[in-house]
């Protein structure tokens, strides 16, 4: 009888996570602990704006130590759920891209337009060294795609280096057009005594045209198919 009558004695506290009293007790509350906090619950109740004030006063007065407090807790559950939470990121982001996919490239377009020199150093501390594709490709402007010089630029004869330096500052040049800045320039030793526009304006296949190929051919530079007469 008095075992079923201990079980059904339930504990008057709100808060408390044992509902019943242990066998043999006979009070209002299971512990100590359940009875103060029980009271403190009655205090709050009934003087709101007093807990008020206390909890503002004590917050002002442990500021630095509730901000370092809340601080470690983040470090903590950040250290412990960290490829959690990347994965959350990079899904957050997946699905970001996918919603708004044309902001996100032109987006891209202007950061790479904007920063391609930080971007060119960072791949060259990266990788130590950058091919002149990857290289074009991240410099949007002529002016670094014609600072492009080939690893055997010492090597080569001033002629070569002056004819390589036209073609790669003026992109698309014909090789009329180039003969016309190299006889304005007075480079070198004019093929077969005539004017380097007309040598290369020449339909045959001459020593001129042979080497401004090659030279092409050596800066990655074709040049423009020769379009046929109509006959």
């Amino acid at each position: 009888m008095a075992g079923s009558l201990a079980v059904e004695l339930i504990c008057a506290s709100r808060t408390c996570q044992n509902k019943f009293i242990p066998t043999g007790h006979r009070r209002k509350y299971c512990t100590a602990a359940c009875s103060k906090r029980e009271n403190q619950r009655k205090y709050a109740e009934a003087h709101p704006e007093n807990v008020r004030q206390s909890q503002k006063a004590w917050a002002e007065a442990n500021r630095e130590h509730l901000r370092e407090y809340h601080r470690e807790n983040q470090r903590a559950w950040r250290s412990a759920n960290l490829e959690k939470e990347r994965e959350r990121g990079r899904e957050y982001a997946r699905k970001w891209r996918a919603e708004h996919r044309e902001q996100f490239l032109a987006t891209q377009r202007a950061y790479r337009k904007t920063n391609h020199h930080e971007l060119i150093e960072k791949r060259r501390e990266r990788d130590g060294s950058i091919s002149r594709e990857a290289y074009l490709r991240l410099a949007s402007s002529e002016s670094l795609k014609a600072a492009w010089r080939p690893d055997d630029w010492k090597d080569r004869p001033v002629d070569w280096q002056t004819i390589a330096t036209l073609i790669l500052t003026h992109p698309g040049i014909s090789n009329q057009e180039l003969g016309f800045y190299l006889d304005k320039a007075r480079i070198g030793s004019r093929p077969h005594g005539s004017t380097w526009q007309a040598a290369l304006s020449s339909t045959q296949n001459n020593a001129a045209t042979q080497l401004i190929s090659r030279v092409r051919r050596w800066v990655k530079q074709p040049g423009r198919k020769r379009i046929p007469a109509d006959s």
